[in-house]
């Protein structure tokens, strides 16, 4: 037994002396250490002209396994744009020398500390001279070329050395916090209302900062004037202003060095608002800092719309599923508030999208038969696919005057609300297009009858701006009638 024990022990000590010769594998397939830029290539840098100077940080790491010590440097490489533009098929240019100095160029990479900084100032007045533009938008074409390299101690990588710093100077800019538009029904328009639109600089103001708003008519007038972007449609507005004295607007229009947001505050008191529809409009028209203009970047505006009118429901007057009786209100439910329905004689209705020949089945005086926008392949379909938004044009054959639609959705228990919304919009040419309201039903399913009112308008042509459905962009409608009164 001694004997078995004595050759086990030979045996374990013979093993561990032939473990002791043999390499260890534990640091194999480790990342080899090498020194890189945390985010290299091409690099935009945005900041204001107000600025004066501005400086941009930017860093080198240390990565791999094994750790070290190295001084890090970072130096102009022209040789290194020339290369870049030629893999890249571009055409950048170097960036003047005086438009920009490397402020810190060296640091050092240890055991501890894996990453260091370099820092860039960029001078505005001198990337001011360079530009030809006035948006500055020419200084896209120059970067500085930096290159990054060791001492040796651990080597720099050779695919991430380089960086190219592109100063994407802006005009000083301001903005509209919330803009946006607001409708407000006549159920809601009781007591004091308030609102609140405030307004921004793009960066940290450090200066006393005049900010620039129109109110009342003028702001009225400027957004009927100016050409909106509405989704995929390009507008003008036709809104009527709210009387003066309906409404108050309080803000102090300076902000001071520290504040970069100013509020202003709209109280309208609701007893001396007409009837009708108008509506009231912020507009952020800029601002000076330093004596100098400054732009305005996003939507400038905020518009309350007061739809201050008779709100007409046929829930429980109007099935949702059975159509014998519609003939009793198709075209005649109005007229019992002394509104007259234009005769459609003449019209046509042409939708951009619609299944089948849909396009058909309104103006037919049937609200049994509908149309809907396109959802498939069958014959005869026409444009985008179950896809919002789209125009849907109703050309009335000659100028008419009207202040509200009367619109019938599909006679269905559940479909019957998968037309939500929509904007209405008119012209004279079917060209130029001016905006009269926005339209949501919401998810409400108990009424096919459907009546809005908005401003006196006359145009030939209507556009239903198809933008909201409840069902996956499905949208329909049976029947429409125009009214005035």
């Amino acid at each position: 037994m001694m004997k078995i024990n004595k050759y086990i022990a030979l045996l374990l000590l013979a093993f561990t002396l032939i473990l002791g010769c043999e390499r260890r594998h534990l640091e194999d397939n480790l990342l080899e250490s090498t020194v890189y830029f945390s985010r290299g290539g091409l690099q935009e840098v945005l900041f204001y002209d107000i600025e004066g100077t501005f400086d941009y940080n930017f860093y080198a790491v240390n990565a791999g396994y094994f750790r070290g010590t190295t001084e890090v440097s970072v130096d102009k490489d022209v040789s290194g744009l020339d290369k870049y533009n030629k893999d890249n098929e571009t055409n950048l240019k170097e960036l003047p020398s005086d438009c920009y100095s490397i402020t810190k160029n060296k640091g050092m990479i240890t055991e501890k500390e894996d990453a260091t900084q370099f820092t860039i100032q960029f001078i505005c007045e001198k990337l001011q001279a360079l530009s030809q533009k006035s948006d500055y938008s020419d200084l896209k074409e120059y970067v500085v070329p930096l290159l990054l390299s060791t001492d040796g101690g651990i080597k720099a990588s050779n695919e991430l050395n380089m960086l190219f710093l592109n100063p994407s100077m802006k005009k000083m800019a301001v903005s509209a916090v919330s803009p946006g538009e607001v409708t407000v029904t006549k159920s809601e328009i009781s007591g004091t209302l308030t609102f609140e639109f405030p307004v921004k600089t793009m960066i940290e103001n450090q200066w006393e900062t005049t900010f620039r708003i129109l109110t009342g008519d003028e702001a009225v007038n400027k957004l009927n004037s100016t050409l909106l972007s509405r989704g995929t449609l390009e507008a003008y507005s036709a809104l009527m202003a709210t009387p003066s004295d309906a409404y108050s607007v309080e803000f102090e229009d300076m902000a001071k060095p520290g504040t970069s947001t100013i509020v202003m505050t709209v109280d309208i008191d609701a007893s001396k608002v007409p009837d009708g529809c108008s509506s009231i409009v912020l507009w952020l028209d800029g601002a000076t800092v330093l004596g100098q203009e400054t732009a305005v970047e996003g939507v400038p505006y905020l518009i309350i719309h007061l739809q201050n009118v008779m709100q007409v429901s046929t829930a429980g007057i109007i099935s949702i599923t059975d159509v014998n009786s519609d003939s009793n209100y198709l075209g005649k439910y109005l007229e019992k508030y002394g509104y007259n329905a234009l005769p459609l004689t003449g019209w046509t209705f042409s939708p951009e999208s619609y299944h089948g020949s849909t396009n058909k089945n309104v103006l037919d005086g049937k609200t049994n038969t509908i149309w809907e926008n396109r959802y498939n392949d069958t014959a005869g379909s026409v444009g985008p696919k179950s896809s919002l938004p789209f125009n849907v044009i109703i050309d009335l054959s000659g100028p008419q005057t009207f202040s509200a639609i009367e619109l019938w959705r599909r006679s269905h228990a559940t479909y019957v609300s998968d037309l939500r919304g929509f904007e209405i919009y008119v012209s004279d040419d079917n060209q130029a297009w001016r905006y009269v309201t926005t339209v949501d039903y919401g998810t409400t399913r108990d009424q096919r009858a459907m009546y809005n009112f908005f401003p006196e308008v006359t145009a030939r042509y209507v556009n239903l701006y198809m933008t909201k459905s409840n069902r996956s962009n499905a949208v329909s409608i049976a029947e429409l009638y125009l009214w005035n009164n």
